[in-house]
This record gives structure tokens, C-alpha cells and sequence, in this order.
């Protein structure tokens, strides 16, 4: 339970501070997420305006309309479902926008990132942003490279003694920490946190279950020493 508890406290404060737009340069929009509390990880709520425009034939029910799926369409969709000028709502507990949240501070984060609109919902305490499928693809991409820094930064740190760099894959399901030696790697075990926050932050904001893996890997000789996959999460 204690490991949970650190991991959430640890993403929200990376949310709240991209939400806020702390630590970034640039005027790109903020980060916004919800976490579930499955032992699958995170779920956000995305989902497309476009969706209630008439559903045509059985090909645009099989394609779904939900923006954090990664799905493929074949070549021979038109793109009208997917332009840039969609409208997307994005729903996230109202924890993760950070201080005390009401309706003025939603507004205000709207107006700072330039999204359409935004909504308190005091019946569940959540937030519902609505935003331009463009602007949606924007915050994805300001998140991977805010994850990556934030990685990074906690490296350069020394705050996790013996750990000395990160690796991951596109959609950070995959962490690979190299540590100077499987003896000198005092630190590495509470580094998994941080790859965990990682892994939750992205998911928030893609609309996926969070599954992760993370290998720790003897950086003199490359043997993998130990490794974490949430899949085996709760089992002996």
C-alpha cells in the first residue's frame, strides 16, 4: 500500500507542475490525467465530440472513437473523423490539477493553455477538459519530453546513489536503469518509483492500463539484476 500511496503522490506532482506549466519552456499546452484505482494502473477518461456525429456504417463502430487508443486506421479511412479541429474532452480526478481546485482555477488553467474549455465536476470531484484534437496530440508529445527530463533530472540528481542512466521506450511501458555495479546500486530499488510515476503520468494522459517493465541492469558487465513488471503486481 505504501509503494502505491508513493507512486500516486508522485505523479500528481508531476502533473500538477505541467499543468501549471512549471519547469517547461514554450507555450504548449499542460498535462492532464486520472488515475483508477485497479490494479491495472491508469485509466483517463478521452473521448471525441465527433463520436455523436451519425455513425455511418459498421467500419466506423470497429474503428472506435477513443483518442487514447492506439489504434491504426487502414489506409482507406478519410480522415474526417481525426481532424486537428475535433473537439476532445479529457476527464481527470481534480487532485491532479494541484492546490485547492474550484471552478475559477479550472478556467484559469483553460485560459493559460489555450484549450476550449474546462468544467469542475464537484459531484465526483473530477475535471473535464475540452480541447481541440490537435491541442490533445500537443500535450502528448509535451509529456514524453517532460517524462524523459524528469528522468533524467532525477539521474542527474544522485538523489538514487548508484544509478546512472535511463532508458525507455516511446510509450514508457519499458525502463531500462543502468547502475554502476550490481554491488554499488544502493539506490536502485527506490528508483522504481520514479519509473512507476513515469509510467502512470503517460498513461493518464493516453487513456491506456498502465503495464510496465522495468529491468535493472548491471551497467559493467550488462547483466540484468533484478526487474519489476506490474503484471506480477500483488502475486507471491
Amino acid at each position: 500500500m505504501r509503494k502505491r500511496i508513493v507512486m500516486l503522490a508522485m505523479a500528481a506532482v508531476l502533473c500538477a507542475a505541467l499543468m501549471s506549466g512549471c519547469g517547461t519552456s514554450g507555450k504548449g499546452p499542460g498535462v492532464s490525467e486520472e488515475l483508477s484505482e485497479g490494479a491495472s494502473g491508469v485509466v483517463a477518461e478521452v473521448t471525441s465530440d465527433s463520436e455523436s456525429a451519425s455513425e455511418p456504417a459498421s467500419e466506423a463502430t470497429e474503428d472506435g472513437s477513443d483518442v487514447g487508443s492506439s489504434e491504426q486506421a487502414s489506409g482507406e479511412e478519410t480522415g474526417s473523423e481525426k481532424s486537428d479541429d475535433d473537439v476532445v474532452d479529457l476527464t481527470i480526478p481534480a487532485s491532479f490539477a494541484g492546490q485547492e481546485i474550484n471552478q475559477e482555477r479550472v478556467d484559469l488553467i483553460v485560459q493559460k493553455n489555450g484549450w476550449i474549455s474546462g468544467k469542475y465536476n464537484e459531484a465526483d470531484d473530477t475535471i473535464t477538459y475540452y480541447m481541440t484534437r490537435k491541442q490533445y496530440n500537443e500535450l502528448i508529445e509535451k509529456t514524453k519530453a517532460e517524462i524523459r527530463k524528469n528522468l533524467q533530472q532525477f539521474v542527474d540528481s544522485k538523489t538514487f546513489p548508484g544509478v546512472t542512466k535511463v532508458e525507455t521506450n516511446d510509450d514508457f511501458t519499458e525502463f531500462k536503469v543502468y547502475c554502476e555495479s550490481k554491488e554499488n546500486a544502493a539506490g536502485y530499488g527506490a528508483f522504481l518509483y520514479i519509473c512507476q510515476a513515469q509510467a502512470a503520468t503517460y498513461g493518464m494522459i493516453v487513456g491506456s492500463d498502465v503495464h510496465y517493465h522495468v529491468d535493472f541492469i548491471d551497467e559493467s558487465t550488462g547483466e540484468v539484476f533484478d526487474s519489476y513488471d506490474s503484471a506480477d503486481a500483488g502475486k507471491k
